[in-house]
């Protein structure tokens, strides 16, 4: 049976002061010990230790100094007016959690929310696209208040011998060769304890940088890097997916967060070594590429590459190494479109979402899918992170065929990314090679990933382009989610 929501009751404010504090939170601070203290409220702040260690001596002089019901964290970096304990303490929907954060993102840029659900031992941070009050798998401490019987039952459950008094136990660590914070360790150990965390954006603390940044400037940062349309196209995509293979949306998209794991399991899986088995790899139907690419078709790094290419009208397109076919999706409607893509379960995807809206080319190789082409016949050529998947004895033949088949002033589109095998086993570093066939080739960069080949046959001097490329931002450590609060 659910427990009957109550208030926070008296407070004791904890907050880790810096070495050197900003002088926007010493007024934040005098305007809270004015105004927004009550009778039965404490305040302890913690100095000259490292922010975990002054964490737990918070927590121990909450439970051994004080009889206050809940625990108030605030980081000496908050920007919060007078009224805001006021406020997040009188903030019914939060009676019902025992942890609960405010809004607030990182310190630095970009100001993304801190704002994380669970799913198994993981967290996936989210972004927050609507005003709203729900569960969450971390609370953070820059702003949260958490009941006392959330330390309590970590103590009784997790301190065995250790005693509180002496500094032996510690509710905030840092767990030996893995990759969690201190305050997703004790998020994990309440949840499992049956405590409910939560998180609100109808209460904010800013966060103190050069600037206070908080959640004007996420909603800033969410408008200017197309967020809610690339959230809408990541729906619609999942959803296209998901009619592909037979699944639901829900389970197409848990496979997405996945990210890169998906193909790394593939790659273990096939193991492939020679241009053919390379080949074979691509095209099977469990290499994890549809839920990868996915993964990576809505990503800012992926819509800010692909960007330029969207506002092409009446081009001559080939777009090789299509994936998803997101960038043959974009550009079909104004221009006519060829889709070259390995024989396979991509290949039939884009079949399947494309429709009549490009050509989609037939062959095992590009060099013969594309033998009865005439040479120039593309005005543009696109290839994002295509390149690097080439394998080694492969590099020479299909780059050749690109050479014959761009057109004189024509558009290379591509981005190359060589690098990050830890997560991408499968990427072949062909920097030099690129760079030498580009200089053959009479193609020079335009911008960072728009190069154009020369009208003339005159050799060009400055041929290089985005070759060691950027890295996708993706990580074992960091996954993304969609989330509406």
């Amino acid at each position: 049976m659910p427990k009957k929501p109550k208030p926070w009751g008296s407070i004791c404010i904890g907050t880790r002061l810096e070495k050197q504090v900003e002088a926007d939170f010493f007024v934040s601070w005098t305007g809270l010990l004015l105004r927004g203290l009550r009778s039965g409220d404490v305040v302890h702040p913690e100095r000259g230790r490292v922010a975990h260690v002054a964490a737990n001596e918070i927590i121990r002089a909450f439970l051994r100094g004080t009889t206050c019901d809940s625990l108030l964290f605030l980081d000496s970096d908050a920007d919060v007016d007078p009224g805001f304990v006021t406020r997040f303490r009188d903030f019914e929907p939060g009676w019902k959690y025992d942890g609960f954060q405010a809004f607030y993102v990182r310190r630095g840029w970009p100001p993304e929310a801190i704002w994380f659900t669970r799913d198994g031992e993981e967290m996936i941070q989210c972004l927050v696209l609507t005003e709203g009050t729900m569960d969450v798998g971390l609370i953070g401490t820059h702003a949260a208040i958490f009941r006392r019987e959330v330390f309590e039952k970590i103590y009784e459950t997790q301190g065995k011998d250790k005693g509180i008094e002496f500094g032996e136990f510690h509710w905030f660590t840092y767990p030996r060769h893995e990759r969690k914070s201190d305050e997703a360790m004790l998020s994990l150990e309440a949840h499992d304890l049956g405590f409910r965390l939560g998180a609100t954006t109808a209460v904010e603390a800013g966060h103190i940088v050069k600037l206070s940044v908080g959640k004007k400037e996420y909603n800033d940062y969410l408008v200017a890097n197309h967020t809610e349309e690339r959230i809408n196209y990541y729906q619609d995509l999942a959803e296209k997916v998901a009619e592909f293979t037979g699944e639901t949306p829900k389970e197409v998209m848990g496979k997405a967060i996945k990210g890169n794991q998906n193909v790394v399991d593939g790659w273990k899986k096939y193991h492939p070594e020679t241009p053919e088995e390379l080949r074979t790899f691509y095209g099977a139907k469990d290499n994890g590429y549809l839920y990868d690419l996915l993964n990576w078709n809505w990503s800012e790094f992926y819509w800010k590459i692909t960007e330029k290419m969207r506002s092409y009208v009446g081009k001559s397109t080939l777009v090789i190494g299509a994936g998803l076919g997101s960038e043959a999706a974009w550009m079909m409607n104004d221009n006519v479109v060829d889709v070259f893509e390995l024989p396979g379960v991509l290949r039939e995807f884009c079949k399947f979402r494309l429709g009549d809206g490009a050509r989609i080319l037939d062959g095992d190789t590009l060099t013969e899918a594309t033998d009865s082409i005439g040479d120039g016949m593309y005005d543009v050529i696109v290839m994002i992170d295509t390149i690097e998947h080439l394998h080694p004895d492969e590099f020479d033949e299909v780059m050749g065929t690109v050479g014959r088949l761009l057109s004189l002033g024509g558009i290379l589109y591509f981005h190359n990314n060589p690098g990050q095998l830890d997560l991408y086993p499968m990427h072949f570093d062909h920097t030099e090679k690129l760079l030498q066939w580009l200089k053959i080739n009479n193609i020079e960069r335009v911008n960072d990933y728009e190069n154009r080949k020369a009208k003339s046959k005159k050799r060009l001097q400055e041929p290089g382009s985005n070759l060691s490329g950027r890295h996708r931002h993706r990580s074992k450590r960091s996954r993304s989610s969609v989330l509406e609060a």
